[in-house]
């Protein structure tokens, strides 16, 4: 079989299929490099991005296994995912297990609601507003969490759709957990227009994955 490295974009050839290959030599350089402390291990990114409650995650344990599977089943590219379900059926922590798979190989960043809401406000009023948003929309993936849980003001409103719309016209995925629904999202945008066109945006872009409670699945 011949695949390309994800590093080095180079063909090789192997003998079984690899989810993301790498080629010998750049196996040989990555693991000198974590040995001589010039590169961290991928154990070590996952564990300073992911809450420590989510570290330890038996996936099989979880309340709805077939969501989870189905969101570990992703592969990167430009559709992103959107996780929707109530609290406690394994949304964040699915996708934190995905997460894993893509530390030290893609570029990402993570917030959950309330810390994508802070940081837009301070960054506007720091004058950061520019790199805030270039950071949030050149990254390999971003992961926002319970979108809908933080207050919406036409600030964070403006920022969030900017981010997901230059996002999406860059082919550059984004994953998404909430526990709303479109019409319970958008009663909570100040502007239901920009609402709107957001959750068409998402809908078009994203793999949705509805996660029930264990009860919920027959």
């Amino acid at each position: 079989m011949i695949s390309t490295c994800i590093y080095c974009k180079e063909q090789f050839k192997h003998d079984t299929g690899m989810l993301d290959p790498i080629c010998t030599p750049c196996t040989v350089k990555r693991t000198r490099m974590i040995r001589e402390g010039r590169l961290r291990s991928a154990d070590e990114i996952f564990k300073s991005a992911c809450p420590k409650l989510y570290q330890g995650t038996q996936c099989h344990l979880l309340p709805d296994v077939q969501a989870h599977d189905r969101v570990q089943s992703w592969t990167y590219g430009a559709q992103g995912l959107l996780l929707l379900g109530e609290t406690g059926t394994g949304k964040t922590r699915s996708a934190y297990e995905l997460l894993r798979r893509f530390c030290g190989k893609k570029s990402f960043l993570v917030a959950d609601a309330m810390d994508f809401a802070n940081h837009a406000v301070d960054a506007h009023l720091q004058g950061r507003a520019t790199v805030f948003a270039r950071m949030h929309c050149n990254t390999s993936i971003l992961f926002l969490d319970d979108l809908g849980k933080s207050k919406m003001t036409d600030r964070i409103e403006s920022e969030l759709f900017g981010i997901i719309d230059k996002r999406t016209s860059q082919n550059l995925p984004v994953w998404i957990t909430t526990q709303d629904t479109g019409e319970t999202l958008m009663n909570k945008f100040t502007d239901k227009n920009r609402a709107a066109a957001l959750i068409r945006r998402l809908r078009e872009f994203c793999r949705v994955v509805m996660f029930k409670r264990k009860e919920e699945i027959k």
